[in-house]
């Protein structure tokens, strides 16, 4: 009998941490925070791998690492907590996106840039999305930054072969 409670109690707090969990991972915060959040990455046409740290205090410089299994274009997106989009790869400093396949991506790669965690605090969408062809998601997102990102999305969605990983960062005052 003390071993079915312990089951029992072990089944609901594994319930509660997975439900904990998955409410935690999305926080919505604007129309272009959800447009992102719910592209279904579950119709891309392979899988991305990411590495990076979830919580950071501002000032701190954020390490990004991605692979691919397909060469092609890497955009990163992000949506801050105030909902405001902005591409951090490519960038000026770093122009060409290019992904060379089954090659570990490190951004920024060298001490010439960096990516900070700034201001505003708080819970931020990172998209990191790979395209293969020759479409543009730079022209397409400034274009469209007005309006949302919902264009830059649909061409993400109608390329031939894409990949998304999506994450919740955290940045926190020191």
């Amino acid at each position: 009998m003390k071993l079915l409670k312990r089951i029992a109690f072990g089944l609901v707090l594994l319930a509660g941490l997975v439900g904990c969990n998955e409410k935690a991972s999305y926080v919505k915060v604007g129309p272009n925070w959800d447009a992102l959040y719910q592209l279904d990455d579950t119709k891309s046409s392979f899988a991305i791998k990411v590495k990076l740290k979830k919580n950071y205090q501002l000032g701190d410089n954020m390490q990004l690492s991605v692979t691919s299994p397909q060469a092609g274009k890497l955009w990163v997106v992000y949506v801050d907590p105030n909902d405001k989009v902005s591409l951090l790869y490519p960038n000026p400093v770093i122009k060409s996106n290019l992904i060379g396949a089954n090659q570990a991506l490190t951004i920024p790669a060298d001490e010439t840039w960096s990516v900070e965690a700034v201001e505003p605090i708080g819970h931020s969408l990172i998209a990191f999305i790979v395209t293969t062809g020759d479409g543009d998601l730079d022209e397409v997102f400034q274009q469209s930054e007005s309006k949302g990102i919902s264009k830059a999305l649909r061409f993400v969605a109608e390329t031939p072969a894409w990949a998304m990983e999506k994450h919740v960062v955290e940045v926190k005052a020191n």
